[in-house]
């Protein structure tokens, strides 16, 4: 078995088009969720949605 031969499935997979995975609305919550806790608990960084604040999202440090 040649190397090209061994190197062909390679090429096709990287060469297919890429699709991005259907999320539902739910599972994107969870998965923003999931997100933020743990950027938050590594960064002690965390975002802070107000919808009231007319600047938009702040970000608020962890003490």
């Amino acid at each position: 078995m040649g190397l090209k031969q061994l190197l062909k499935p390679i090429a096709q997979t990287l060469s297919a088009p890429a699709k991005a995975p259907r999320l539902s609305p739910r599972r994107l919550m969870l998965e923003t969720a999931i997100f933020t806790a743990i950027f938050c608990s590594q960064t002690g960084y965390c975002p802070r949605i107000d919808d009231d604040d007319p600047n938009g999202p702040q970000t608020i440090a962890l003490g």
